[in-house]
């Protein structure tokens, strides 16, 4: 990453207030076992934080290709959900083993996601050019 664009600042202060918002309605709907509002919740927010991003990415008129800002706006992706998750699975649910488990899990796999977004968007890819990669 560069450096912080504005638009990647307004990014991740929507992001934060979607993802403040999706934990609320998705604790809330797990206590009263609303399981199709869980799915409903979650494909809303999903989609939400696609267009915000694609918005907000698409505008950047910073000199860095389109696929650089795309990976960072994943990475804030990643670090605001993630920490926002957790800060309030802890403190709403408490710790307990399963808690845990379910946290690093998704770090992990969500984690190796990051990392191959990560390879993709450099220049290259061991010594071949993304140009001949993407033909």
């Amino acid at each position: 990453m560069k450096k912080l664009t504005t638009n990647l600042k307004y990014f991740a202060i929507a992001l934060m207030v979607l993802t403040l918002i999706f934990s609320y309605y998705l604790y809330s709907f797990i206590a009263s076992e609303q399981y199709t509002n869980i799915i409903v919740l979650a494909t809303v927010f999903g989609i939400s934080v696609f267009a915000i991003g694609l918005y907000f990415g698409y505008i950047d008129k910073e000199v860095n290709t389109k696929i650089d800002l795309g990976f960072n706006y994943h990475l804030f992706t990643y670090i605001i959900v993630n920490g926002i998750g957790i800060i309030w699975l802890f403190s709403v649910l408490g710790f307990t083993n399963e808690n845990i488990k379910m946290a690093a899990s998704q770090l992990l796999f969500w984690g190796i996601g990051l990392f191959v977004h990560y390879l993709f968007s450099r220049r290259s890819i061991k010594g071949y050019d993304r140009d001949t990669i993407f033909k």
